[in-house]
């Protein structure tokens, strides 16, 4: 099993590929805007979007908006890449699986659009502090893939972004919220003939073994549906 995950350009891609792997049998490929490895995606049976840097506005249509952001924290070039990775994806339809940024660029490459900065929109800060334990509630759709991963219809995440999904994007669905209504996660509207496909605004893969329902469980859902592609 080769399970590609997007290279973030820092040290924190270590910790996706170690939790996405599960220490079990699965190679790693990193697919790198750095490196423009696209091609490589043709070995890989998964697929991981990881988290990072803020949308450009312009991939949504809103160049403007690049006003309300710091440049700094815009990555063009993995934009650029990343959206080639997610149409690899669809054509290939294989597993997908995409935590924090990579929700956000899901959405994009989809048509929808997004909110540049949650606490200017009115919400509550969902960006907190990386030091610190902190948690918030997430209400779950029933039905959806994600209750079945969680087993219920709530959840409790950490929370390390100040954008998120705004317009839902063609043929998505949202399948839960935070307590204020901020979107927590995506799914495919239609499932019949696709691949799996998933979005979560939180990241699992920093989250204890004791919090597995909203982590762990995650990623061995998503090692699942893989095996169960090639069996």
């Amino acid at each position: 099993m080769i399970i590609g995950v997007t290279d973030t350009g820092k040290p924190s891609y270590d910790k996706y590929a170690e939790w996405i792997a599960q220490g079990k049998n699965v190679a790693i490929q990193k697919l790198s805007f750095l490196e423009r490895n696209i091609d490589d995606i043709e070995q890989c049976d998964g697929v991981v979007l990881t988290g990072g840097e803020d949308v450009h506005p312009k991939f949504y249509h809103q160049p403007e908006l690049i006003n309300l952001l710091n440049k700094d924290d815009v990555n063009e070039p993995r934009d650029i890449f990343e959206l080639d990775v997610i149409h690899r994806v669809c054509k290939k339809n294989i597993p997908l699986l995409a935590i924090c940024r990579g929700m956000q660029i899901l959405n994009v490459a989809f048509g929808g659009t997004l909110m540049c900065d949650i606490p200017s929109a009115g919400y509550f800060s969902h960006r907190f502090d990386k030091t610190k334990n902190e948690r918030h509630s997430i209400s779950i759709a029933v039905n959806s893939i994600l209750s079945t991963i969680v087993g219920n219809g709530e959840g409790t995440v950490n929370s390390f972004h100040h954008q998120a999904v705004q317009t839902i994007g063609n043929d998505l669905l949202v399948v839960a919220k935070s307590t204020d209504g901020v979107v927590e996660a995506i799914e495919r509207r239609e499932k019949n003939n696709f691949a799996f496909l998933l979005g979560v605004q939180w990241h699992p893969e920093r989250m204890s073994v004791t919090e597995e329902q909203c982590s762990q469980n995650i990623a061995q859902r998503f090692l699942n549906e893989i095996q169960q592609r090639y069996t």
